[in-house]
């Protein structure tokens, strides 16, 4: 899943970048900033019940920075790759084993609006929106004659929200940048709610020449 959702969302990117430009094609030679977000962090989750089932493991994200027609607005669609380590607390009926330390995989696709504050080389930012996140749970399958114990992955889907703050630090066609956000899951896992704060660190790359020659090139 982690491959086609990065595949998904740069497609998503390059032809929402395409349909933004044709119809704001009424300003000649102008090249709209886009950046392609890359980070690695932890999503840290929140309340003592939701640490029994969840801890932090290494995560990454991918996302984009696309310039509106407005200075201090942009679009920021994102996918948080978080990974946790996972215990089992409630009884699965399809499944009568309980599994611990464990790993669970929450992808989770965002679709913000932000706003942003230039001083010199520093740029402050904040986001939200919605989303969907995908939260695969393992369990535990026992074959007793074979006595081999084969691990399944249940994937829920639910609808989330996420907002943030951010720092851009400028280094010419690249922004080092550093931001925390908090994620809300609005369907329980285990009995609880996932809340997280999430912290990444990581480059923004600057491709808005790229972005453009592909924009030309779609639409002929």
């Amino acid at each position: 899943m982690h491959k086609f959702l990065t595949i998904f969302f740069l497609y998503f990117v390059t032809i929402g970048f395409s349909q933004e430009e044709n119809i704001n094609n009424t300003i000649p030679n102008t090249t709209r900033e886009i950046y392609i977000v890359s980070g690695i962090g932890w999503g840290f989750p929140m309340g003592e019940e939701t640490k029994e089932v969840f801890t932090p493991k290494f995560s990454n994200i991918l996302g984009a920075n696309i310039a509106s027609d407005k200075e201090f607005l942009f679009w920021y669609p994102s996918i948080d790759f978080l990974s946790f380590n996972y215990n089992q607390i409630e009884q699965d009926k399809d499944y009568p084993y309980i599994i611990k330390k464990s790993k669970s995989n929450y992808y989770n696709a965002n679709f913000s609006v932000g706003i942003k504050k230039q001083f010199s080389q520093l740029k402050l930012y904040a986001f939200l929106g919605p989303g969907v996140g995908f939260m695969s749970e393992p369990r535990a399958e026992v074959n007793h004659e074979t006595k081999v114990v084969h691990i399944k992955n249940r994937l829920r889907v639910s609808p989330t929200w996420r907002t943030g703050v951010g720092l851009d630090y400028q280094l010419e066609r690249f922004l080092l940048f550093t931001e925390m956000s908090w994620s809300h899951n609005f369907r329980k896992v285990q009995g609880v709610t996932l809340d997280a704060v999430v912290l990444f660190i990581g480059l923004k790359t600057d491709i808005s020449r790229i972005a453009e020659n592909v924009t030309k090139l779609i639409s002929g």
